[in-house]
């Protein structure tokens, strides 16, 4: 629909899931490369045809997709007949999707896990889909509210998250355990989030506490044998399944979080989501100190982690110069929030994930950010420095700096510059 690409059509296919028709576009008088049946609708006015043809776009394969042709439609300024325009984009999704595609995506927005089995209509869907999509559009012309719709969604799952898992967390926190620290992070038992926790009593009575997702990996690989970490006894079948449906429950919880990056329609949103990860891990972020971080700026910190993790098993395929280079290899407008997403992304692949010595790779990664913005270098408590083990870190970032200076200028261009 955007162009003509091998002179076939651009339109979306009715009942196609967001598949492109690719019929031969018409010869003559096709508007947006479109075939005759497409075109011949357009000309006609069909309602469907037009809000496709003007608001969606260049794919239709997600949820942001979807919120995006809706909150399109509705900034417009000349509602139609019906008043809110949600008549009409019912009538988009059902025309282009099929019913069991409207039932997976009604899933997706939280909307139709009571019509999960149930026999139920493409129309009913359909309205179900964009009454969620329009209130979620109507929070996001207030300040603030977007964000504030997340943080209670995050404290929400957290809080069923604790429920769901009250019994299978073991005797502490309400016993006092033998050990005081995680033996695998070495992270005090009071430092670490309850719901992240898993105890069981030895065969003495003993309670042991471990970080139920370290815990769990020690075992996988440690082999057959299930031994308490402390004192090599065996660890009973019942914990061993308490453990697995344990990590299994937040494993569900941590992939539906992680769906709310493609949600992110600001700067703003992708930092208030991502650094809610690292205040969980105790460092504490000011935003406007991360939307002050200029395209540059972004860049230069790709290159410091990576100088100053050289030779770091851990810091293998994290914060790599690809996901960088290709946002700011673009159109310039856009290319700051493109380069703050792709950041966003990168720093919850560091933070996110259970992985050995993350207490050293998130140090490292505020230090590098430290390096480009005075703020948080201000900021950054002095244990940083000594948790990331750089001995000589002014080196480490002239050498990062030397690294862009002689590889990506010529990769990007003249327009690339590192600061100074």
């Amino acid at each position: 629909m955007r162009g003509v690409v091998g002179g076939r059509c651009l339109c979306f296919a009715a009942r196609g899931n967001g598949a492109l028709c690719g019929r031969p576009s018409a010869r003559r008088g096709a508007p947006r490369a479109a075939c005759c049946t497409h075109a011949a609708l357009i000309r006609a006015g069909d309602p469907v045809a037009e809000i496709v043809c003007e608001w969606a776009p260049s794919k239709l394969s997600g949820a942001r997709d979807i919120y995006q042709m809706c909150a399109a439609y509705w900034d417009r300024d000349d509602p139609r007949d019906s008043g809110d325009g949600v008549a009409e984009l019912c009538d988009v999704l059902i025309h282009l999707f099929t019913l069991e595609r409207l039932r997976q995506m009604a899933l997706d927005w939280g909307v139709g896990r009571h019509l999960a089995t149930a026999k139920v209509k493409k129309e009913r869907l359909a309205g179900l889909i964009v009454g969620r999509v329009r209130d979620l559009w109507s929070m996001s012309g207030r300040a603030g509210a977007v964000t504030a719709l997340r943080r209670m969604q995050r404290r929400w799952r957290a809080a069923s998250l604790r429920r769901a898992t009250e019994g299978l967390r073991g005797p502490y926190p309400q016993v006092p355990a033998v050990n005081d620290s995680d033996p695998f992070t070495l992270d005090a038992l009071c430092d670490i989030p309850t719901e992240e926790l898993f105890s069981f009593r030895d065969s003495r009575g003993g309670v042991y506490a471990f970080r139920a997702a370290d815990l769990a990996h020690y075992l996988a690989e440690s082999g057959p044998d299930a031994v308490n970490p402390y004192n090599r006894e065996p660890i009973g079948k019942a914990d061993l399944t308490r453990l697995r449906s344990l990590v299994e429950l937040c494993g569900r919880a941590q992939s539906r979080l992680t769906n709310m990056d493609e949600l992110w329609c600001t700067g703003r949103d992708a930092f208030s989501y991502t650094l809610y990860f690292f205040e969980r891990e105790g460092f504490y972020c000011d935003i406007d100190a991360f939307l002050q971080l200029s395209s540059d700026d972004i860049a230069n910190v790709f290159a410091f982690f990576g100088e100053a993790t050289r030779g770091s098993s851990a810091a293998l395929g994290l914060m790599c110069e690809g996901a960088w280079v290709d946002a700011y290899d673009g159109p310039s407008e856009g290319r700051l929030k493109r380069m703050q997403f792709a950041f966003c992304k990168e720093m919850l692949n560091v933070v996110r994930p259970p992985r050995e010595r993350k207490f050293y790779l998130i140090c490292n990664l505020f230090i590098c950010i430290a390096a480009v913005s005075a703020q948080v270098s201000r900021s950054l408590p002095e244990w940083a420095h000594s948790g990331a083990g750089l001995a000589d870190l002014p080196r480490a970032i002239r050498n990062a700096r030397a690294l862009h200076e002689r590889v990506y200028t010529d990769m990007l261009g003249r327009n690339y510059r590192v600061g100074g």
